[in-house]
């Protein structure tokens, strides 16, 4: 529905209501042809045709798209031939919350953008590219960018927590998985990629640094590459069904669409453990395709004792398979 006003003074009040799916098939783009919900502008023209001043206040309740449901958006902002700002940008639903401020100039076409998340779901956030959720959790903390939005070209900042992250293979298997992860991320978003400049993750007294590409368009892709310090292998007892222990350090390679991943890399362990045993110091170059883990150079050293050859984890067969010879080795 449309109601427009017009009063003294040069200003125009106008009222616009109605269903976001009803705006898709009379916009030249079929971007918006998945968006539901309800949708309501309060706004106010005023000035002169050379020079107006727009003010508004949009307010969408049930906001959803390609099928995720968001939640209550509210956008209030003014804006003239020059610049549009939002002042406040207010969504909060099933997929978290964000508040913050954006203000973009027309002429250079750039955007400044200042946000704060609170329990923001990730794997939203994959759904709505059409993607398989391979991240899920919830991020809390900061976002902060500046760029252009044609061509998208954007700098991101994030500084805040990741909890319950959950990084998986796109096949439901977990390669990372923590209650709590502090962030430094800085980013470059186009249309096409996000590269990982830097990216700063830490929990304790695990540290994990990254960095790599996010292909986009034409199909998802993943190239990152991870240096992990002070990792334990707990995590991985209840995949395997055996007991592992034991810390160290990792550099790995995260290669593939989400849905067929390729790890690749090597790492070094101390304090190894397998069912109770103590093995002492572990190496070894590792590999994780089609739901198999694989060692295949390990080397194990107990006290002066040297174990060398390779592991293979079936990750849908509890066990592992494994081909050692030993060299003094103490029983």
């Amino acid at each position: 529905t449309f109601k427009g006003n017009p009063v003294p003074k040069n200003r125009l009040e106008v009222k616009i209501s109605g269903e976001l799916g009803g705006l898709g098939p009379s916009l030249p783009t079929d971007a918006l042809d998945s968006w539901r919900g309800t949708y309501a502008v309060d706004g106010e023209v005023a000035g002169t045709l050379t020079n107006p001043k727009v003010s508004w206040v949009f307010d969408s309740k049930d906001f959803a798209a390609q099928e995720v449901s968001i939640g209550d958006l509210l956008i209030s902002g003014a804006a003239d031939l020059e610049a549009v700002n939002i002042a406040n940008l207010t969504l909060s639903g099933p997929s978290g919350t964000v508040q913050g401020t954006v203000d973009y100039e027309f002429a250079s076409k750039s955007v400044e953008a200042e946000l704060n998340s609170d329990g923001l779901k990730l794997e939203n956030i994959f759904k709505l590219v059409d993607s398989p959720p391979v991240v899920r959790g919830a991020y809390t903390g900061t976002i902060t960018g500046n760029g252009t939005i044609a061509p998208l070209e954007l700098n991101a900042d994030l500084q805040g927590n990741f909890y319950n992250l959950d990084i998986n293979d796109g096949n439901d298997f977990p390669i990372v998985q923590l209650p709590v992860l502090a962030s430094q991320i800085r980013t470059q978003i186009t249309d096409r990629r996000i590269t990982i400049e830097r990216a700063t993750l830490g929990q304790k007294n695990l540290s994990i640094q990254t960095f790599g590409d996010i292909t986009l368009r034409p199909e998802v892709m993943l190239n990152l590459t991870s240096n992990i310090s002070n990792i334990s292998l707990k995590p991985l007892s209840p995949i395997v069904g055996l007991e592992f222990g034991g810390a160290g350090q990792a550099a790995v390679s995260v290669d593939g669409p989400p849905e067929d991943i390729t790890v690749s890399g090597s790492a070094r362990l101390k304090k190894f453990e397998l069912e109770g045993l103590r093995f002492g110091s572990v190496r070894s170059a590792l590999l994780y395709k089609d739901r198999k883990i694989e060692l295949p150079n390990l080397t194990l050293q107990r006290d002066s004792g040297t174990a060398r050859g390779k592991v293979i984890v079936d990750i849908d067969t509890p066990g592992l398979d494994a081909e050692l010879n030993f060299e003094d080795i103490a029983l």
